[in-house]
C-alpha cells in the first residue's frame, strides 16, 4: 500500500501530459501575433529622387536663328505665354511668294474657265486673213522660198490660236490648273504655319528652371531650348528597386519617405506608377513613382529620397 501511495504522484503527471497532447474535435489552434521583426521583413525600402510631377523642354519645330528671349531662369509662367522668338525675315518672305503663287495658279484657272470674248475672236480671224493675204502676195510676187516658208508658218499659228480660241481649254488643262491651285495653297499653308512656328509657347504653367541657348543662336528643328517644370507638385521616382521588390508593389500601396537633405521629416505617399520595362543600366531596376502627400516647401528637384513601401 505504502509502495503504491509513493507512486501515484508519477502517474497523475503521466496523465496529465497525456491530456495536454489531445486535441478536441472542433477546437482550432490560436495564431501566434507576428512580432515588430516579423512585420518589417514585409517592407520593401528603396532609393529614390524628387522630380516634378510635369516637365518638360520645350523648343521651336522649326530651325533658325534665335532673335529674342522673353523669360529668364526661375520666372513663372502660364499656359500659351510667349517664351522665344526665331527671326522671322526668311519666314516672311516665304509667305509673301507663296500667297504670289496662289494668285497666278488661280488667275491661270480663271482664264482658262472663261469663254473667248468676242473681240478675241475678231482679232484672231482678222489675224488669220492677214497672214493668208501676205502668203499670197509674197507667192504671187516670186519672193525667196525662206520668206514663203516663214508666212505659211504664221499662218498655221494664226489659224491655231483661232481654233483654241473658238474651241475654249479642254478638260485636261482645266485638271492641271485645279491640281496647281491646290499645290501652291499647300505651300502657303506650310509656309505660314512655318512663320507661327517660329514664337515659342508654354505647353502648361510652370517655372523656367533652365535655358540653354542664348540668343543669336542658329538652332536646329526640335532642339532643346528651355526646361519647364510645374515645381507646385513634386513626386519622388524609385533609383534602385529590384526584379524581386517590384513584383510585389501593386498602385496604391501605402509609403513613407524620408530625405537626406530634410532631417527629421517624413513625408505618406503612395504608389501611382510602376515601370512597364527595366531602367536602363547593368543591374535590373524598375522606376516606380510615388505621390507626396503635402510635400515640405523646402523639397527641392534632384533631392535624394529613401522610401519604405508597405505592399
Amino acid at each position: 500500500m505504502h509502495r503504491f501511495l509513493r507512486s501515484f504522484p508519477i502517474l497523475l503527471f503521466i496523465f496529465v501530459v497525456g491530456l495536454s497532447g489531445c486535441n478536441p474535435a472542433g477546437i482550432t489552434p490560436q495564431a501566434t501575433p507576428l512580432s515588430a521583426n516579423d512585420l518589417a521583413d514585409s517592407t520593401i525600402t528603396a532609393s529614390g529622387t524628387v522630380i516634378p510631377a510635369q516637365y518638360q523642354w520645350v523648343g521651336f519645330e522649326s530651325g533658325g536663328t534665335l532673335r529674342e528671349l522673353l523669360v529668364a531662369t526661375g520666372d513663372t509662367v502660364s499656359p500659351g505665354q510667349i517664351l522665344a522668338r526665331l527671326d522671322e525675315t526668311i519666314l516672311r518672305a516665304a509667305v509673301t511668294q507663296a500667297k504670289a503663287a496662289l494668285i497666278r495658279a488661280r488667275n491661270i484657272r480663271n482664264e482658262l474657265e472663261e469663254l473667248p470674248k468676242e473681240d478675241s475672236r475678231a482679232a484672231a480671224v482678222a489675224a488669220v486673213a492677214s497672214a493668208e493675204a501676205n502668203l499670197d502676195r509674197l507667192e504671187r510676187s516670186g519672193a525667196r522660198q525662206i520668206e514663203i516658208d516663214a508666212a505659211k508658218a504664221q499662218l498655221e499659228s494664226a489659224r491655231a490660236s483661232l481654233k483654241a480660241l473658238e474651241e475654249g481649254a479642254s478638260r485636261a488643262q482645266i485638271t492641271q490648273a485645279d491640281a496647281d491651285v491646290e499645290a501652291a495653297q499647300a505651300a502657303l499653308e506650310q509656309a505660314e504655319a512655318a512663320l507661327r512656328s517660329a514664337t515659342l509657347q508654354a505647353p502648361f504653367g510652370g517655372q523656367v528652371v533652365e535655358i540653354a541657348p542664348k540668343v543669336g543662336d542658329v538652332l536646329a528643328p526640335g532642339q532643346p531650348i528651355i526646361l519647364l517644370a510645374d515645381l507646385s507638385k513634386m513626386q519622388v521616382e524609385t533609383t534602385d528597386l529590384s526584379e524581386v521588390d517590384v513584383a510585389q508593389i501593386a498602385i496604391g500601396d501605402d509609403v513613407l519617405v524620408t530625405f537626406d537633405a530634410l532631417e527629421g521629416i517624413t513625408v505618406r505617399g503612395k504608389v501611382v506608377k510602376i515601370a512597364l520595362k527595366a531602367a536602363p543600366g547593368v543591374n535590373v531596376t524598375y522606376p516606380v513613382t510615388i505621390e507626396l502627400e503635402n510635400p515640405p516647401q523646402s523639397l527641392r528637384w534632384g533631392m535624394t529620397a529613401f522610401i519604405k513601401i508597405q505592399p
